[in-house]
């Protein structure tokens, strides 16, 4: 029966530790603005990711530039904002070990740098500190380099993909996203196929397949021929920048893997939350 308690109280303790650690959650909210003129800038592409580079969730802005993310505590975040004909920006980041704590960040696109603003307590009250940042500098973060001495420098996988696991979209190569019934490559699209053009000719070894998809608005047949379109686009566009045809595949989804709920034309979606889905997908297939 004693043997019995002492379980039975272990068991406890570690569910309500487990519950405690996975309820320990604060809010990320911020806006992006033009570093130059200081106006909003909606329509911009926000990105969470892990501290691997891997995506956690994309948010598009809408007409007052803001973005919210739950982000959990005591954990390693990266913030990327990215605008058409603006510098993409990102920060790397830590959260406390504080539960309901609110950090607030402005992301300013241009040449571009990040103000990062965290809640500060004190004896008395709450108050903002703004440090000012240069936008690739990290934040509590092992900056120590992996030793590479053996490696080639032309052969070295870059940092980006080191981890990347085969058949699963690339660390720090983000979707590029299409306008709505259209399969053309948007500036913005084509300077990030510029750096998968990169990746392949610094590691001629490497194969990638890009997956396209397509919103659910339309008919499946439409949206299967759309999806196509726009993986013939980014093929061609890549085989144009020098690659060897043999090193680049892909082909459309259509509507198959929506990443939010606007399952069907009929449901209240933003044309912002639909573009989510209008996207190409790029995965490492060898390496």
């Amino acid at each position: 029966m004693r043997r019995l308690l002492t379980v039975t109280f272990l068991l406890h303790g570690l569910l309500f530790s487990a519950q405690t650690v996975s309820s320990c959650v604060q809010t990320l909210n911020g806006e992006v603005r033009d570093k130059i003129t200081n106006e909003l800038l909606p329509n911009s592409i926000i990105i969470l990711r892990d501290k691997d580079g891997n995506p956690i969730e994309t948010q598009f802005t809408k007409e007052d530039a803001r973005f919210s993310y739950e982000i959990h505590c005591d954990k390693e975040y990266k913030i990327e904002g990215k605008k058409e004909e603006y510098t993409a920006e990102s920060k790397l980041f830590t959260t406390a070990n504080e539960a309901n704590k609110v950090l607030k960040i402005i992301i300013l696109l241009g040449k571009g740098e990040i103000d990062f603003v965290t809640e500060v307590k004190n004896d008395k009250s709450s108050e903002i500190q703004i440090a000012k940042t240069d936008s690739i500098q990290e934040v509590k973060v092992d900056n120590s380099v992996q030793p590479t001495a053996t490696i080639p420098e032309e052969k070295k996988i870059p940092k980006e993909i080191v981890k990347v696991t085969i058949d699963r979209p690339i660390p720090n190569i983000d979707s590029i996203y299409f306008k709505y019934d259209s399969s053309y490559l948007t500036k913005l699209a084509m300077n990030q196929l510029i750096r998968i053009v990169t990746l392949m000719k610094e590691n001629p070894n490497i194969i990638i397949e890009c997956r396209a998809y397509a919103d659910a608005k339309g008919s499946e047949k439409y949206n299967q021929w759309i999806s196509d379109r726009r993986a013939k686009r980014v093929i061609d566009y890549i085989i144009s920048k020098g690659i060897d045809p043999s090193r680049i595949s892909g082909k459309g989804y259509g509507e198959s893997n929506l990443i939010n709920d606007c399952t069907d034309e009929e449901v209240a979606c933003t044309d912002l939350e639909r573009a989510v889905n209008r996207r190409t997908e790029f995965i490492i297939v060898k390496r």
